[in-house]
């Protein structure tokens, strides 16, 4: 499979959450798309370990919050006390498709 053919199928599984907007490879899953918690893990981790045999894990909570009830309470909170937001490592459609082609999620 080449790498264009990879990020297709990766942009056809993402396309639900870019709600009308293109996806591409600079297209964060997190800041973007709004991945997090339960679609990070079942939706990208979970699905992209099936589907390509990715080898490894990736730790979530890195690249995005935990699922929570209250989260837009909690950012508009932080925003409210003058604190900054919490800053997650960047996770791109272009690393998921390099993690993809090399059979193993990043360290």
């Amino acid at each position: 499979m080449t790498m264009d053919e990879t990020f297709r199928r990766v942009e056809e599984h993402l396309r639900p959450w870019a709600r009308g907007a293109a996806i591409t490879p600079e297209t964060e899953l997190y800041r973007d798309l709004g991945m997090y918690g339960d679609d990070l893990a079942f939706d990208v981790v979970i699905w992209a370990t099936d589907e390509f045999g990715l080898e490894g894990s990736l730790y979530i909570t890195k690249y995005g919050p935990r699922e929570q009830s209250f989260l837009p309470l909690r950012k508009w909170a932080r925003k409210i006390l003058g604190m900054e937001p919490r800053q997650y490592q960047s996770l791109k459609v272009r690393d998921l498709v390099a993690a993809i082609e090399a059979k193993r999620w990043p360290d």
